[in-house]
């Protein structure tokens, strides 16, 4: 009797095994919303195909198309475990272990085609990541050629752009931003200013501060009050500009319009970042203690604190803040009280090597561990 029912037990096991883990049974869950946030849905099916516009999904309903900007979330199921793993070797920095087992799963012939472009995709961030710049571009035009609408066209244009700038070809990159920015504006003129952006700041770090002037205009004059986040960010690349140029008050008083008014957090780290410069500037100029102290309470560390860049986001705003509070501190200990020295010597130390350890790629890097060697060596 014992046995008959294991034997019983053991069929039904096999049939939930059947079920749950056959090749056809995917019931993968897509979250999303039709009123821009107010209401949510979620949709259970098949997820046959996404495209940089749209998810489409295959249900007991049929076919149903969902657009890409009202999805909040998708779960998959049957996702392959060593897809975790890679994905828990690329948090670790271990990109070649993490190469490996995508390059495994990429090869398996039963893989679904949904997997296969985050895995593409996935091979490509590696390569940048390991600073192979070439290797990566080749793998994501190898992406778009084999899915020339795929979920990740916009992630690979700025991408493409940066491994360009990761071999310091400045020029090629703005030629693949203008490039990529003629599709992009056809389905995402949002992205096509915040492609824009980018290379208004690549033209600032080329010294080609009359372009990058001309380029935050044509971003703050286009997207005005149907993409406030762009344009308050090409105001405070303006403001940006401004400080080169010295121009610190009107700068301050651009900063000043951003804090006040955007609801955007890269934004307005951006602009505490900017009012910060100022201060810092002008401390620099006037030897005024007081004014470094502003510099660091009420904007470096703002910036830093209330407004971290949102996860997938850039964090060269949070970069930025952590090396100019850092330097701050840093000056603070050279005046007096003597007993404060030691105090912001340590706030220093932290600060910078937060910015190493944490942002290894940072622009912000190399001028940490300078000045870190110049603290031990005092």
């Amino acid at each position: 009797m014992k046995k008959a029912c294991f034997i019983i037990l053991l069929s039904v096991a096999f049939v939930i095994l059947a079920v749950s883990f056959g090749t056809k049974a995917y019931s993968d869950t897509v979250k999303w919303s039709p009123d821009g946030g107010k209401t949510y849905k979620e949709e259970t099916g098949d997820v046959l195909n996404e495209t940089y516009d749209e998810i489409e999904m295959k249900s007991g309903a049929g076919t149903k198309k969902i657009k890409q900007k009202d999805v909040q979330s998708t779960t998959y199921a049957k996702q392959p475990p060593q897809m975790d793993e890679a994905l828990r070797a690329m948090q670790q920095g271990d990109y070649n272990k993490a190469m490996e087992i995508y390059r495994k799963l990429l090869s398996d012939p039963g893989m679904r085609s949904i997997f296969k472009q985050q895995i593409a995709y996935s091979i490509a961030l590696c390569l940048q990541q390991s600073q192979k710049f070439d290797d990566a571009i080749q793998e994501y035009d190898k992406l778009l050629k084999d899915v020339p609408q795929t979920k990740y066209y916009r992630e690979i244009c700025i991408n493409k752009a940066k491994c360009a700038l990761g071999k310091g070809d400045s020029k090629a990159a703005i030629e693949m931003l203008d490039k990529a920015r003629l599709d992009v504006v056809k389905f995402d003129e949002k992205f096509a200013f915040e492609m824009d952006l980018l290379k208004g700041r690549i033209e600032i770090d080329d010294k080609k501060f009359s372009a990058a002037k001309a380029t935050f205009s044509k971003v703050a004059g286009g997207a005005g009050s149907k993409y406030p986040s762009a344009a308050d960010k090409a105001n405070v690349g303006l403001g940006q500009c401004l400080v080169i140029e010295g121009d610190y008050d009107t700068a301050e008083k651009a900063f000043v319009k951003v804090i006040e008014n955007s609801k955007d957090t890269i934004a307005l780290a951006g602009a505490y970042n900017g009012r910060g410069d100022c201060y810092f500037n002008k401390a620099k100029k006037s030897k005024d203690r007081e004014l470094y102290k502003k510099a660091i309470r009420d904007n470096y560390l703002k910036a830093k604190v209330m407004y971290p860049a949102p996860e997938g986001e850039a964090t060269y705003e949070y970069e930025k803040s952590l090396y100019f509070s850092g330097y701050c501190y840093e000056i603070l200990s050279q005046y007096p009280p003597p007993e404060k020295k030691q105090v912001y010597t340590e706030q220093a130390k932290a600060l910078y090597n937060e910015l190493i350890k944490y942002f290894p790629n940072s622009t912000f890097r190399k001028d940490a561990e300078e000045r870190l060697k110049g603290i031990k060596a005092s």
